[in-house]
């Protein structure tokens, strides 16, 4: 069930019954190896996912949790690869170059209007509804209705199915 939570980040925290078992009933069972995975796991789960840093090499792309030391010049390093992480745009550290993500984040968020995504209000993560019923469950957890916006001249008309 642990090792099923730590390779598989849908299914952290690791249930048993539809209800999670409490971290430290858990970890008191657990190797201290997978007791440290298992510990960063959760505290990564525990940060919106909005403001969670990620290592942008391709070879670690590792989670940075915030406790590794942020530069006054506003990177971090992965703790990992010990590569440096810029701080505001998540890309490998720039000094002297602006940020390229606020273009990229304007141009998913078109994107998303465009086809009608939409995002969960818990963790802002986008969503699109490919099939199925319109109650969404969110990989954070949250549930909600997904609602499908009509646009027709001059109007503006909103459906919710179920």
């Amino acid at each position: 069930m642990s090792s099923t939570a730590l390779r598989n980040p849908d299914m952290f925290p690791a249930k048993c019954c539809f209800q999670e078992i409490p971290t430290k009933a858990l970890v008191e069972v657990m190797s201290p190896r997978n007791r440290k995975r298992y510990i960063l796991r959760w505290e990564e789960n525990n940060i919106p996912p909005i403001e969670r840093l990620y290592c942008p090499r391709a070879r670690c792309s590792r989670w940075i949790p915030p406790k590794s030391t942020e530069t006054r010049l506003g990177y971090r390093v992965c703790p990992h690869c010990r590569a440096k992480v810029c701080s505001k745009c998540g890309d490998l550290f720039h000094l002297g170059w602006s940020c390229s993500k606020d273009s990229e984040i304007k141009a998913m968020l078109q994107l998303a209007k465009d086809n009608n995504w939409q995002r969960c209000s818990n963790c802002l993560y986008l969503v699109e509804k490919v099939d199925g019923c319109n109650h969404i469950v969110c990989r954070c957890g949250h549930r909600f209705w997904y609602v499908h916006v009509v646009h027709a001249p001059g109007k503006k008309l909103t459906l919710i199915g179920k």
